[in-house]
């Protein structure tokens, strides 16, 4: 009978809503810079390796680095990006221009925790990608409850802070967000392998 029960209880759990989490892809130098030709590359990369995954939303940061990362793959999801402030700057600089519409979240004094909280809204089974940078990254995955990356992963920097290391591009962080239930995350990686890992 309790095994019965137990059954009943898994089948009823509502699927878990999946977020792909990348950092932008390789950009150029400058204010609010454009990908270069290898970040374009991983971009169309970032495209191909989702495109079996329906998603259902893209965030971004306001910066062009990582709006262009992810404007391929929201353009064959049919989807818009999310954007979430993080300077006073405007998508519409950007060179090449964007191609997927743009929508903006409210401002939030915490974006990380903003962001957490609207992937957590989203319905049952749904399934988000977020572009972010080496340091925004680490806060997202604790705000959503995943395991901490530093210093498990990465060391922190000298003001005990946990950034990506700046060279590295390839991460793909699955993060998995039951309704109930513990956090699941996978560190994976897509494109070209960069210097160090």
């Amino acid at each position: 009978m309790v095994s019965l029960i137990l059954l009943l209880a898994a089948q009823a759990a509502p699927p878990p809503t999946t977020v792909y989490v990348v950092r932008h892809a390789e950009k150029a130098k400058g204010d609010n810079p454009p990908l270069t030709e290898a970040g374009q590359a991983r971009a169309a990369a970032l495209a191909a390796a989702l495109r079996d995954v329906e998603l259902d939303a893209v965030f971004t940061t306001n910066l062009c680095r990582t709006a262009q990362t992810v404007d391929a793959t929201a353009q064959a999801a049919g989807l818009s990006l999310q954007t979430i402030h993080v300077a006073d700057t405007t998508l519409a600089t950007c060179t090449p221009k964007l191609t997927a519409e743009v929508s903006r979240m409210p401002p939030a004094a915490d974006a990380e925790q903003a962001l957490a909280a609207a992937l957590r809204r989203l319905p049952a089974g749904s399934q988000a990608l977020v572009a972010g940078h080496s340091n925004t990254i680490p806060r997202l995955l604790e705000a959503l409850g995943a395991e901490r990356l530093c210093p498990e992963a990465y060391p922190l920097d000298e003001q005990g802070r946990c950034w990506l290391p700046h060279p590295v591009f390839d991460n793909l962080f699955v993060v998995s967000l039951p309704k109930r239930g513990p956090v699941r995350a996978q560190h994976l990686h897509y494109g070209l392998p960069t210097p160090a890992r």
